[in-house]
């Protein structure tokens, strides 16, 4: 049978190593096959267990994001019910989620990949902020009053309610014409005040202020008694002091509250950016887990496949090459046995154990050849020195022939002379 080339270099080979070594090579090729699968599964597990890490790490992302959104958005309805609400102790809840946002904003900066840097640092300044606004809020409201009765607002109620008596009380002291005029225009400072107070509308002061205006002009024009009259002005500018005062407590408070609502919404927008590359480092790292698991998945197939045939391989070519030559010394062997001596031994040259069985041959061949040949020289010389007996046997009967015939003559001439 023809070998391949490739197959047929490798047997040429095979008779280098000793049988030993070729028994090993086929013990060692499953070995290492099983060392390569496991360095491969070894290494798919390691990036199996990086992805893992990477979607929980992403988890824990996303998680803290959504936590430290849902603070912002608490943190907006809390400043909202403590502009709109009666009770100081609102402003704690904005305190509670404000914390809950840095907590937050911590596990973020923990997990958040490098390219978000730049933005956690953003929103971590942003907080900072917040608590300043907030701060300035809390004091306007604080100096504005919770109610009727506190601060700004008990003033500026009492500054109100001084004008209306004084301007009420003293009606009779003026004329009907200027008492309408008076209390028209009061009238009319005290609906732009409900309008103010009902809208937020800051246009509404700005009628006020006309109106305070006209009431001062009236007030002016009216013919009242002059201490009557400075202490209606003195109530009239207190009253615009005091509303003032209360206008821009007021924006204070607006103005803040509308920062604070923006600010968290631009807040809320970043924080989905990173919710959003979280989202996109998840899904990557699925595809990776699902990449190295199929990598790992394959090269075990390969590598396994390929330690198969390469044994199959291996062992069909070291079992050639172990019994090839055996049957030829077997082959010989039996030549030998049967008598024959001129015969080629195989393997002679191999370095291996058969090798040495070959050479060992050779000897019994070379012992056998040297037998034959000394049986050889014996059977030939026995023939010699048969041929050398008969030889001497015939000379002696030729010599006895010849003496008995010389006697015979002898004898008759002596019988002829004593005849």
């Amino acid at each position: 049978m023809r070998l391949p080339r490739f197959a047929s270099f490798i047997l040429r080979r095979l008779p280098a190593l000793s049988v030993r070594a070729r028994v090993f090579t086929l013990a060692i090729i499953p070995v290492v096959g099983l060392l390569v699968i496991g360095f491969f599964f070894a290494s798919g597990e390691r990036q199996v267990d990086a992805a893992f890490d990477t979607v929980q790490n992403s988890s824990d992302l996303a998680n803290a994001s959504r936590e430290f959104n849902t603070a912002l958005t608490a943190m907006r309805v809390s400043v909202k019910d403590y502009v709109e609400g009666k009770d100081p102790a609102l402003k704690q809840a904005f305190y509670d989620q404000l914390g809950i946002a840095i907590e937050n904003l911590g596990t973020i900066e923990k997990h958040a990949e490098r390219r978000d840097v730049k933005v956690i640092g953003n929103l971590r300044g942003s907080l900072v902020s917040l608590r300043s606004n907030f701060e300035f809020l809390t004091k306007a409201k604080t100096d504005l009053g919770f109610a009727e009765t506190e601060g700004i607002r008990a003033r500026f109620a009492e500054a109100v309610s001084k004008v209306e008596h004084l301007v009420t009380s003293d009606v009779a002291k003026m004329t009907e014409i200027d008492a309408l005029r008076l209390l028209a225009s009061l009238s009319q400072i005290r609906r732009y005040e409900m309008e103010f107070m009902i809208s937020s509308d800051l246009s509404a002061t700005y009628k006020i202020y006309g109106e305070l205006a006209m009431f001062t002009g009236y007030l002016g024009k009216a013919a009242l008694p002059a201490a009557l009259k400075d202490q209606i002005t003195q109530a009239v500018e207190k009253y615009r002091d005091d509303f003032s005062d209360w206008i821009s407590h007021t924006r204070v408070v607006s103005t803040q509250s509308i920062v604070i609502q923006e600010a968290t919404t631009d807040m809320q927008a970043a924080t989905d950016n990173i919710i959003m590359h979280a989202k996109q480092q998840q899904a990557s790292a699925a595809r990776g887990l699902v990449a190295s698991q199929s990598r790992t998945r394959g090269i075990i197939i390969s590598v396994g496949t390929a330690v198969i045939l390469l044994g199959l391989a291996l062992n069909w070519l070291i079992g050639l090459s172990i019994t090839r030559p055996l049957q030829g010394l077997s082959e010989v062997m039996r030549r030998l046995a049967g008598g024959e001596s001129v015969v080629s031994i195989p393997a002679v040259g191999a370095r291996d154990e058969i090798g040495a069985m070959a050479r060992t041959v050779v000897v019994f061949r070379d012992n056998a050849r040297e037998r034959k040949r000394l049986e050889n020289e014996q059977v030939d010389a026995s023939s010699q020195r048969e041929q050398r007996v008969r030889t001497v046997e015939e000379l002696i009967r030729r010599f006895g022939d010849s003496s008995n015939a010389g006697l015979d003559a002898v004898r008759q001439a002596s019988q002829k002379l004593t005849s």
